[in-house]
């Protein structure tokens, strides 16, 4: 009864046409060898669904659009874990780690994703070529991102030295000017 795709299911494990990354998100060229078993590659789900009469841009976006809402549901606790971890006396930046969560998104017949389950510990096993494309390129874009440049460490030793561990997280006008330059 889905008018806009006819009815279409996914092709079989294995099944499908060679498809070529994109690049629209980011991704490894993707294949046969890419998107078979159970595991799909996003761009290989996305073109999937412009196909076979789905908007993949408009699952991308409503899939973003529930991630960003269970990330802001869960900040309070984050921000909990981590001050349980990282006292503000050894937090001299303001942030000292982070974490990589894993969301595992199902379509149901009208391309509509829902958020099944979030891992705070996901697996980076990675038992395919496809798991080891996306679990390593999530590895090597989180490190970019918290990786600081030469600048950037100059700037947070020079923040650091300026800051006591008493003025962190406070109302204390010096810690809020220095935070906002």
């Amino acid at each position: 009864n889905n008018q806009a795709g006819g009815g279409k299911q996914p092709p079989p494990a294995g099944g499908g046409k060679e498809n070529k990354d994109d690049g629209d998100d980011g991704e490894q060229p993707t294949g046969e060898i890419y998107n078979s078993g159970i595991k799909r590659s996003l761009s290989y789900i996305r073109r999937w669904l412009d196909d076979n009469g789905f908007s993949g841009a408009r699952m991308w976006e409503t899939m973003r659009q529930a991630i960003v809402k269970t990330l802001l549901a869960a900040a309070p606790s984050q921000v909990h874990a981590y001050r349980l971890c990282v006292p503000e006396s050894r937090d001299t930046c303001g942030f000292s780690c982070f974490t990589v969560l894993g969301f595992d998104v199902m379509l149901d017949q009208q391309a509509n994703p829902s958020i099944i389950e979030v891992n705070e510990l996901p697996s980076f096993d990675a038992d395919s070529p496809l798991d080891q494309e996306v679990k390593f390129g999530v590895l090597r874009e989180s490190f970019s991102m918290v990786s600081p440049t030469v600048q950037e460490l100059r700037q947070l030793k020079e923040l650091g030295s300026h800051i006591t561990p008493g003025q962190k997280m406070s109302s204390d006008p010096k810690y809020i000017k220095q935070r906002q330059e």
